[in-house]
């Protein structure tokens, strides 16, 4: 590839193109107040605060309801 044409794609901001995800998880009182505790992510099951795989790199929004 050219160059001139590699240097234009580094400069894209394709940002707009990630996926967005709504992602709903459940947590249990006490992770509120800093304990260890258990959160249901829907269509995931149980996970613990300690090892959110489902989280993995992307940007994270928090929202309470």
């Amino acid at each position: 590839m050219p160059e001139a044409l590699l240097d234009a794609l580094r400069g894209l901001d394709l940002e707009p193109l990630r996926p967005r995800t709504v992602l709903y998880v459940h947590l249990h009182e006490a992770a509120l107040h800093g304990t260890p505790a258990v959160a249901r992510v829907e269509g995931l099951g149980p996970s613990t605060l300690l090892e959110p795989r489902w989280l993995r790199k992307d940007e994270v929004l928090s929202r309470n309801h």
